[in-house]
């Protein structure tokens, strides 16, 4: 069977990111452009996990709300082409040990098998990192409330008839 550090070395070597060499205590990750930090570890003995944060949640409870609600508009209107998981991870839990978690978070997650073959580990880590920059970029722009009311209308409505 595979192993997570099989899978990492297949992909430092495909991307030559040197990064991913070492792991810090049990997980990898790397720095990348963009603002992009992918973090990889395993799950119990089946599975691999790739996340990345996309953001701080804000500290003020408006604008949390605001920010989750259009999380949620998103992620409806993304559902048939984004595969990656969007979650909340709260300060204190989270799922990696030893990442710095000092505040509730928006992360980006995939969870392979880990019996997964190198060649389509590559293809899903790829496909990630392009969710998890979509994300980045668009949760880092401005929302604008009246193209937020009409996408989550139109995604839940599409097809109804009344």
């Amino acid at each position: 069977m595979p192993s997570l550090n099989q899978h990492i070395k297949a992909l430092a070597q495909a991307t030559g990111w040197s990064g991913l060499n070492t792991p810090k205590a049990n997980f990898w990750q790397v720095h990348l452009d963009k603002d992009l930090t992918p973090v990889f570890f395993q799950l119990g003995d089946q599975k691999i996990v790739l996340r990345g944060q996309v953001m701080p949640l804000p500290l003020d409870l408006a604008e949390k709300t605001a920010l989750i609600k259009r999380i949620a508009a998103l992620t409806v209107a993304m559902m048939h082409e984004c595969s990656s998981i969007i979650a909340l991870e709260k300060a204190g839990e989270s799922l990696v040990q030893g990442l710095d978690d000092s505040q509730d978070a928006v992360i980006c997650l995939r969870i392979l098998p880990l019996n997964i073959d190198d060649e389509s580990f590559l293809a899903q880590v790829q496909d990630w990192l392009d969710d998890y920059d979509w994300w980045k970029k668009t949760l880092s722009q401005a929302e604008s409330p009246s193209t937020m009311g009409n996408l989550f209308s139109s995604v839940i409505f599409e097809g109804l008839k009344l």
